[in-house]
């Protein structure tokens, strides 16, 4: 019997979620489009402790409230979205790896200047690549402490980053002013 591998077991989860939304028969033609995991950089491997598989492409076809819906995220805001501090990543269609860190590590960090702590190969993770990783892990929400999602800001309020944590016993997607600096808010990233 074939030994399953990690790139297998990612792309099946995101498969089971919304491949059939994506327009994909079965799981065999969705892993086809599935890139391998890349070699990472030492610097990646040494300061980002997981990869994920993140697609990007039913964002684009169903919307971001739907999208949480899909996975069992609670959107929570009225008539809010948010939008990428990085256009470029979020405009396009991608499925792709990244190297990444849950936030965990930078639980100690301001908000409000967390760039200045980040190393040079280092960027804020987005919506959709917290929700792939949700999806794939979904211990990352807990309510321990919050998964600060600095590659989205609030629409209209760029003092507000995305943030993945628990709000009422269930896992929600919601906005963190900067200034809060909360203890409990971490932020993750992932390499450049």
């Amino acid at each position: 019997m074939p030994k399953i591998t990690r790139r297998e077991v990612q792309a099946y989860q995101l498969f089971h979620k919304f491949g059939k939304i994506l327009g994909y028969e079965n799981f065999q033609s969705y892993l086809a489009d599935v890139p391998e995991i890349p070699k990472w950089p030492e610097t990646h491997a040494r300061a980002f402790s997981e990869n994920a598989l993140v697609d990007t492409r039913v964002l684009h076809k169903v919307g971001l409230k739907e999208f949480c819906k899909i996975v069992g995220l609670h959107f929570y805001a009225q008539n809010e979205d948010f939008i990428p501090t990085h256009p470029f990543e979020c405009a396009s269609e991608r499925i792709e790896w990244i190297r990444f860190q849950d936030g965990f590590r930078n639980a100690h960090l301001v908000i409000s200047n967390y760039e200045k702590f980040f190393a040079p190969y280092e960027k804020g993770m987005d919506i959709v690549e917290g929700i792939c990783v949700f999806i794939q892990n979904a211990c990352v929400v807990n309510n321990q402490y919050t998964m600060g999602l600095p590659g989205s800001i609030k629409s209209g309020s760029p003092d507000e980053i995305a943030s993945m944590g628990t709000f009422q016993n269930q896992p929600t997607l919601y906005a963190v002013h900067k200034r809060n600096g909360l203890l409990n808010v971490g932020l993750a990233s992932k390499g450049e």
